[in-house]
């Protein structure tokens, strides 16, 4: 349970990139239904067991333990799903994600790579950073 709210966490700080990142909504299934916001304005604040979305013309309070995906997309009728730290998309988070993270921080360009999955600690940037944060969750510490 914990790494897993770790990981939402760290999806949740991608938000605030999303806009840069050429995403103009952010989806939630909870509970099996879609709940899509622009991410114009986009604010999202972490208290506990929930998570308050703000953007430019709603808010509203999500109960975590409710939220099963999250995914940004270009369309606010569905997306594409990015998992925080699987760089190479394979569908789980290993060590493999791991070097190709640092082959791509390193300048080279490794394929295959989802690069929206790069930016592990959310600060808007890919750099060694976010692979020692991704080793750390790999590792599970």
């Amino acid at each position: 349970m914990k790494k897993s709210i770790i990981t939402m966490l760290l999806t949740l700080v991608m938000a605030f990139a999303a806009s840069a990142a050429g995403y103009s909504y952010l989806h939630f299934t909870v509970n099996g239904s879609d709940k899509c916001y622009s991410t114009a304005g986009l604010k999202v604040v972490y208290n506990g067991t929930t998570a308050t979305v703000t953007n430019n013309t709603t808010s509203a309070t999500l109960t975590l333990s409710q939220i099963t995906n999250m995914y940004f997309s270009n369309s606010n009728s569905g997306g594409t799903t990015v998992q925080i730290g699987d760089v190479n998309g394979d569908g789980s988070t290993s060590m493999s994600d791991v070097t190709t993270l640092i082959s791509y921080v390193l300048g080279n360009n490794p394929s295959p790579i989802v690069v929206e999955a790069c930016d592990v600690n959310g600060d808007g940037s890919i750099t060694m950073s976010d692979v020692t944060m991704l080793i750390s969750n790999v590792l599970g510490s």
